[in-house]
């Protein structure tokens, strides 16, 4: 696959949540081939949200936070880097005129990672976003359920990256390790990526012990 990253990986120390172990060490892309279509696939006009693209559409660091100073480093370099590349009108350019989808599975996750810790104004973002997506049940392609689990190749990423192969539809997504493990078991997927943008809500506005707190009590 053409995707080339330049930067330092920086462990997301914070993100600490059962569920977001697949989101904790997605690299600062500084330069990417965003649109990557898969071998034998049609151009599509069908696009479907993965789990970190649905984050990034209604964190507060892609909708307007992005100049304040975060104390979190991984905050922080996502809000410099917002300022250069901005995710959100990536994603908009290429949704543009497109039918919109996502699936349950990433719904549910994605909903109990905003409950956890997820602002007032990202939960109300996710609402207007969601009732924007057509919500399919979970149906991962025969292809994709081929692939062999293992750290970055997790069953619920099969399950998302799968069902959006099976609608023939283009996944918007930043989990390049998913896509890179994939394409080296053989199976590749049409994606967009983009950088990777995390909600902020609660981790700016409550104490480091507090946070703790708040994330193993989940």
């Amino acid at each position: 696959m053409d995707i080339k990253v330049i930067g330092q990986t920086i462990p997301n120390h914070y993100f600490d949540h059962e569920n977001l172990d697949d989101y904790k060490n997605f690299p600062i892309i500084k330069e990417l081939k965003c649109n990557i279509p898969a071998p034998n696939v049609l151009p599509c006009n069908k696009a479907f949200f993965d789990i970190t693209t649905l984050f990034a559409y209604v964190a507060e660091v892609t909708n307007g936070d992005c100049h304040r100073h975060f104390k979190d480093p991984i905050l922080q370099a996502q809000a410099i880097d917002e300022k250069e590349r901005p995710v959100l009108p990536q994603i908009n350019s290429f949704i543009e005129g497109k039918e919109l989808y996502t699936c349950k599975a990433a719904v549910e996750d994605f909903r109990s990672i905003l409950m956890t810790v997820g602002s007032i104004k990202e939960r109300e973002r996710s609402k207007e976003l969601l009732e924007k997506l057509t919500i399919v049940d979970n149906d991962p392609s025969t292809r994709a359920l081929q692939l062999k689990t293992s750290s970055k190749v997790k069953l619920r990423s099969i399950t998302v990256f799968g069902t959006s192969d099976k609608l023939k539809a283009t996944i918007i997504t930043a989990n390049i390790a998913f896509l890179r493990s994939a394409a080296n078991q053989g199976i590749e997927f049409s994606a967009f990526v983009h950088q990777s943008r995390f909600l902020t809500g609660i981790r700016q506005s409550l104490p480091d012990g507090e946070y703790a707190n708040l994330i193993h009590s989940k």
